[in-house]
């Protein structure tokens, strides 16, 4: 065996967890730059006690303006630039996947230039000169795990969907605190899910899998099928957003060490080309790349089948495909439809979003996707 194995320094994982985000902060930094989601995040009384947190602990900090989409590279060059007139020597995200990334792209740009397109791949991107300053997660949705992640996804939409990529772009810290995500909209729990459970099921069938992730990945992955439509259902179940939430962390350090496959891959071509969001794009085309995987010969999938179900089944191929049919019922459940018809997605743009994808992430499914083969999936779904 030959593989790294990256985390946070730390993980903290309880309920009520952002009581101490100013002494975690203060460990890695003595004037941060929050970075914060939208009207919710101060009507809620959460940025009130997060500022009196970080003021008992004597951090300092400046507060970007709110992030409510994808970070842009104007954005992302707007954040940086923020920091430095306000010497910033780290930040705190609190949010979704959006506002975590557009976080550690800033904190990547902040020490090293004043245009992150010098950066992203696929723009022949140059390797940072400096460490990215330190960034404390504090995630408030259960989906992308980008508080555990290494890498930032940089949108400029109708032109691409791309990312910024380096080891010390993984924050040094994550806060899970599920009591930050009880609020959170049924559709958004739903959209976010699916894309939490695309990673974990992408990374386990990876071909860069490894021991340490497969075992996460298995386990977690049977836990958030169940937990999922917990959440969907009663929002207020605290057991359950709380396993989502770990779920979500787990897929990310998963992507940080296996990578993600051909349903991220297309993701990234659709979210490049249309309005629609990422965590609905992975839920609607995960059952198509497994069965698309399945047809190749890709069994591991029977061990997430397995786990979830507990029931034996004839070979692994049958079990495999089982777990298709699985998502589609958990898809019909959370109201994800079963393909984009009826999204405003047309056969025309078909040849564009196909060679959109074929990016970082479908090099990584566990077997080859040419972008004909993407063509023909897309125009199964659309």
């Amino acid at each position: 065996m030959n593989f790294t194995f990256l985390t946070p320094n730390e993980m903290i994982i309880r309920r009520g967890a952002a009581a101490q985000i100013g002494e975690v902060c203060g460990k890695y930094a003595t004037n941060v730059c929050i970075f914060r989601y939208g009207k919710h995040y101060e009507q809620s009384g959460t940025a009130d006690k997060i500022e009196a947190a970080l003021t008992r602990a004597g951090v300092g900090f400046s507060v970007f303006g709110r992030i409510s989409s994808e970070p842009s590279p104007a954005l992302v060059n707007e954040a940086a630039a923020f920091m430095r007139q306000n010497k910033c020597d780290g930040a705190l995200a609190i949010g979704g996947g959006s506002v975590i990334d557009a976080a550690k792209a800033a904190c990547a740009l902040s020490p090293n230039g004043e245009d992150i397109m010098d950066y992203v791949e696929g723009f022949s991107p140059k390797p940072f000169a400096a460490r990215p300053l330190p960034l404390v997660a504090l995630p408030t949705t259960a989906g992308t795990g980008s508080e555990c992640t290494k890498n930032s996804v940089i949108t400029e939409k109708g032109k691409f969907k791309n990312s910024v990529r380096d080891d010390h772009m993984l924050p040094v810290a994550a806060v899970i605190d599920a009591e930050l995500t009880i609020h959170v909209p049924a559709g958004v729990t739903a959209t976010s899910g699916a894309d939490c459970l695309c990673q974990l099921v992408e990374c386990y069938v990876s071909r860069l899998s490894n021991p340490m992730c497969d075992a996460l990945s298995l386990h977690f992955a049977a836990i958030g099928y169940t937990a999922l439509k917990q959440a969907f259902s009663d929002g207020h179940n605290m057991d359950a957003r709380e396993r989502m939430a770990i779920c979500a962390s787990v897929s990310g350090i998963g992507i940080s060490n296996a990578g993600l496959g051909a349903a991220h891959g297309l993701a990234s071509g659709l979210g490049a080309l249309t309005p629609l969001s990422h965590g609905f794009i992975c839920g609607v085309v995960q059952p198509y790349i497994i069965r698309f995987n399945c047809k190749r010969g890709v069994t591991k999938y029977a061990d997430i089948t397995r786990a979830i179900t507990r029931k034996s089944y004839g070979s692994d191929e049958a079990a495999a495909y089982a777990l298709a049919e699985i998502t589609d019922e958990l898809n019909a459940y959370i109201g994800l439809p079963a393909n984009f018809k009826g999204t405003g997605l047309k056969k025309e743009d078909i040849p564009a979003i196909a060679k959109a994808s074929m990016g970082s992430s479908i090099k990584k499914n566990p077997v080859d996707m040419s972008v004909e083969e993407c063509e023909e999936l897309l125009d199964d779904m659309i």
